[in-house]
């Protein structure tokens, strides 16, 4: 019923009035809102405009992520996000970002969301949670991952 309630007042809205009920709604859990801005529904797997993961707030959630997020910000630091992607497909930033990477990019290519590298590196990111979750990894606490 809520659900109904929300899209009855985002149709009656101004726009800057349905500006803020979206603002209202990622903040209360109800939308969650992908990196290309687009509002999506807080159990999409996938953003309905850009196709690209709907990302959890709280990523990456597991050591593998946690440590492959680390590597990024190193390569980022010196480089750009390409050097990451790079790496990832060289092996350089561990087995479960090789595994990640080729995935990821065949994804770009058949679902036909951005291949911009900082996109591309996300997804990689994404997955390795993903899979190390699937996988019995356990979710560590927010503070962990500060």
């Amino acid at each position: 019923m809520a659900d109904s309630i929300l899209v009855q007042l985002l149709r009656a809205a101004t726009d800057r009035e349905s500006e803020m009920i979206n603002d209202l709604a990622v903040r209360a859990g109800l939308f969650r809102r992908c990196r290309c801005g687009h509002t999506n529904v807080p159990d999409a797997g996938r953003c309905e405009s850009c196709y690209t993961r709907v990302l959890p707030d709280c990523l990456p959630r597991t050591a593998p992520a946690i440590g492959l997020a680390a590597i990024r910000r190193y390569l980022t630091q010196l480089d750009d996000d390409d050097s990451f992607v790079a790496g990832c497909r060289e092996g350089r930033c561990g087995e479960h970002a090789l595994a990640a990477v080729e995935t990821v990019l065949a994804g770009a290519v058949s679902r036909g969301y951005s291949t911009r590298w900082s996109v591309i590196a996300d997804e990689i990111v994404a997955l390795v949670d993903e899979r190390a979750l699937a996988d019995g990894n356990p979710e560590l606490p927010p503070t962990a991952t500060a």
